[in-house]
């Protein structure tokens, strides 16, 4: 698939505290950003995060297929920070734009979590339902949010209505 998929791998910036003057994170101490030069417009989304759990850093990656550039960041979280592992949480992208709408801003933040933070929210945009402050919680509840919808249209294919009323029963249940 990397072969198929993946013409070339380039690191572009190192953002940290040291370059952009801002206050080393909690959580976050350094974010990488990589552009992603792809073959063809094909989801590697699954290659790229399981490349980005084996990297002890936060990673933003911009792939490019020709004239159209996406953004994706998987939003992860630290596993054990001894050993430098990580947790993705989820994965976001932007759909396909060219490259003038192709824009991260990198606001006035104070720390490297802030600045984490604000570029995941940037990426994922309305892929968030959640009005919560907390990125975690926020990311959480969508989650949630996804597998319910999930769970109602797995509900609506049966089309039995014994079943039916039954799930729906159960999604009331997770959602109060």
């Amino acid at each position: 698939m990397f072969v198929d998929n993946i013409e070339q791998i380039v690191w572009l910036y190192k953002l940290a505290p040291s370059n952009l003057h801002i206050t080393d994170g909690k959580e976050v101490h350094e974010i990488a950003v990589f552009l992603v030069k792809q073959k063809q417009a094909t989801d590697c989304q699954e290659l790229l995060r399981f490349i980005d759990v084996q990297m002890p850093r936060h990673t933003l990656f911009i792939l490019q297929q020709g004239e159209s550039f996406r953004l994706l960041v998987n939003y992860k979280r630290w596993k054990d920070s001894n050993v430098g592992t990580f947790d993705v949480v989820k994965s976001f992208a932007t759909q396909w734009l060219t490259a003038q709408l192709l824009i991260l801003r990198i606001d006035d933040t104070q720390s490297m979590d802030m600045l984490y933070e604000s570029l995941v929210r940037q990426v994922a945009s309305s892929q968030i339902f959640s009005s919560q402050q907390n990125l975690y919680q926020a990311v959480m509840e969508t989650q949630e949010v996804e597998a319910i919808k999930k769970e109602m249209e797995s509900v609506k294919k049966t089309g039995n209505e014994g079943t039916a009323a039954t799930e729906e029963v159960c999604v009331a249940q997770r959602v109060s």
